[in-house]
């Protein structure tokens, strides 16, 4: 076997891998590596390697990475599977909840229209009581007004009474006085007659019978 000692993008080159590959099979202790002149790190490579050799490499290396690249597509799948799951249950108490709300957002629109209904009901009875009310309020103003239209009539009729009695008043003190007018000349043959209990005859009566007694 003929190696040689090469730089790791020389060596990379040599196994037809990557620098990064190259250095996972270096960390993984299956290439030999050192620190050469300058600081550079070196690589063990077997330059007398045939094709046969490097393709075998490559497809250990692919093998590899479609493995890890399995594994982590399953990991992935079983994360996808997993909120899947959570998902629906999520989804199942979410319709289970909305199920809910449905029933108790009809429950409640029937009570609304319910109570609804009452309130328009009780609304017509309070506006047929308001109208009856009304009616009998207009009717008992026409009442009030057509008693006070009588009062007014009585007071007018009491007012014109009043205005007759004291004409009637005032004639009978001017027929009095004319009548005193009358007798004065005849004074000496006026008499009071004396009723048995002591009260005098009203001077009318005394005039009447003075006059009878004068005509005799």
């Amino acid at each position: 076997m003929t190696a040689r000692w090469l730089a790791m993008q020389e060596a990379a080159d040599r196994l037809s891998i990557s620098t990064r590959t190259l250095r996972r099979r270096v960390n993984a202790g299956e290439l030999e590596a050192r620190d050469g002149a300058g600081g550079r790190r070196e690589v063990l490579v077997d330059t007398s390697a045939t094709m046969a050799d490097t393709v075998t490499d490559a497809l250990s290396t692919v093998q590899g990475a479609a493995g890890a690249a399995v594994t982590a597509f399953q990991a992935r799948a079983d994360d996808l599977r997993d909120m899947l799951s959570g998902a629906r249950r999520s989804a199942r108490a979410g319709w289970g909840t909305l199920a809910l709300v449905f029933v108790l957002a009809s429950a409640g629109c029937v009570y609304a229209v319910q109570r609804i209904t009452q309130a328009d009901t009780r609304a017509d009875m309070t506006a047929d009581m308001l109208s009856t009310a009304a009616a009998e309020v207009v009717q008992a103003r026409a009442r009030a007004d057509k008693a006070a239209a009588e009062l007014l009539a009585a007071r007018e009729d009491l007012a014109g009474a009043v205005v007759q009695l004291e004409a009637a008043q005032d004639a009978e003190a001017d027929a009095l006085t004319a009548l005193d007018a009358l007798t004065v000349g005849q004074a000496p043959a006026l008499q009071i007659h004396r009723q048995p209990d002591g009260r005098g005859a009203s001077a009318r009566e005394t005039t009447t019978k003075t006059a009878t007694l004068d005509r005799e």
